[in-house]
């Protein structure tokens, strides 16, 4: 259930966004911009993340098991 998935939330979308960003295209680049981009995922980001999943997982719930929603709206 990728709702409930910290990585899928938002810690990926965020390193995605970020190795497209700085253009990284051959597997040493794309390996050294990920080191350097993991290392802005603070404690901070993930207990963020973390508020955001039990929202979500919150939500399904209050459908019965619906993951249709829009996560900008809770």
């Amino acid at each position: 259930m990728p709702d409930a998935n910290d990585g899928d939330v938002g810690i990926f979308p965020f390193m995605k966004r970020e190795l497209l960003k700085h253009g990284a295209t051959t597997e040493a680049q794309i390996h050294a911009k990920a080191k350097e981009i993991w290392s802005l995922v603070t404690l901070n980001v993930c207990r963020n993340v973390r508020e955001r999943v039990i929202k979500n997982m919150e939500m399904v719930v209050h459908l019965k098991g619906g993951n249709w929603y829009d996560e900008s709206a809770h």
